[in-house]
């Protein structure tokens, strides 16, 4: 369901305007035009995506953020900005360990970390020992807070992948 401003709200400064502008980048973001390369749509909403994401807002457009996010980083494929990876992140991250992000936006900061672990190598290098280990405690936290058991097994699960032997991550 798309939101509309009340017609006495239309002004560009008003709040319920904001999230309409807001919801317009989430459906551009997945709505795609034909031919668009997803650079170049990455490139165009990245910027306000985050936004959105960070934004202590609506959890239901934090979540769409956060989706969006994940779509963009998934059809990217092989031309992942790295830049962008260390954002999303850094992005994860904070939500993840935010008391007060509430489980939708975990469970949307969860599957971005998921994106972002199924990357190339070179991306994950890129990423660094240091935001993955932020990442990790984000999860670790994520599963703590999470009232949502599906929240809470997911981040936990995660967590565990990046402090394997095998995810060597420590080389990174």
């Amino acid at each position: 369901m798309i939101r509309r401003p009340p017609r006495s709200t239309l002004s560009s400064s008003s709040a319920a305007s904001d999230v309409y502008k807001r919801q317009n980048v989430l459906i551009a973001a997945n709505a795609r035009p034909l031919g668009v390369a997803n650079a170049t749509l990455m490139r165009a909403c990245f910027p306000a995506l985050v936004a959105c994401a960070e934004r202590r807002c609506e959890p239901e457009i934090r979540v769409a953020a956060l989706q969006a996010l994940m779509v963009a980083h998934h059809s990217a494929k092989d031309g992942v900005d790295e830049a962008r990876a260390v954002e999303l992140a850094r992005v994860s991250t904070n939500i993840l360990r935010d008391h007060a992000a509430g489980d939708a936006a975990r469970m949307g900061a969860t599957k971005v970390a998921t994106a972002l672990l199924s990357s190339p190598d070179r991306v994950l290098e890129a990423i660094g020992v240091k935001h993955l280990h932020a990442l990790r405690d984000g999860l670790e936290t994520a599963a703590r807070l999470a009232a949502d058991g599906e929240v809470s097994a997911l981040a936990a699960k995660l967590a565990r992948c990046i402090t394997t032997p095998n995810a060597d991550f420590g080389a990174r």
